[in-house]
C-alpha cells in the first residue's frame, strides 16, 4: 500500500503541484519551513492552517513530527546509518 513514486514527486514539489489540495499545501508549507527556516513562519501561514480547522495543539503536533523526523535523519547521518543499515563502528 502507500503512494506511488509519481505522488512522492508531487509532494516533493508540492508548491507547483496541481494534484495536492491547497489546504494540504498550507500544512506542508509550515511543516517544511519549520525544519529549514523556522523564524520565517508567518502569522498568515499559521492562520491559514487554523482556517482549515486545525487547533493550536494540532499545529504544534505537525511541527513536532516534522522536526522529529529531521532530528532522526541528522542523527542517522552522523552515525553512518544508511538506508536503515548501521554502518558506524562504535
Amino acid at each position: 500500500m502507500g503512494i506511488g513514486e509519481e505522488m512522492v514527486q508531487e509532494y516533493i514539489d508540492f508548491e507547483r503541484s496541481d494534484r495536492i489540495p491547497e489546504g494540504e499545501k498550507a500544512v506542508l508549507r509550515i511543516a517544511v519551513k519549520s525544519t529549514t527556516e523556522p523564524q520565517k513562519i508567518t502569522d498568515a501561514e499559521v492562520e491559514a492552517v487554523k482556517a482549515l480547522g486545525y487547533s493550536d495543539a494540532e499545529i504544534i503536533e505537525i511541527l513536532l513530527v516534522a522536526n522529529f523526523h529531521g532530528v532522526i535523519a541528522r542523527l542517522n547521518e552522523s552515525l553512518g546509518v544508511v538506508g536503515g543499515a548501521w554502518t558506524a563502528k562504535v
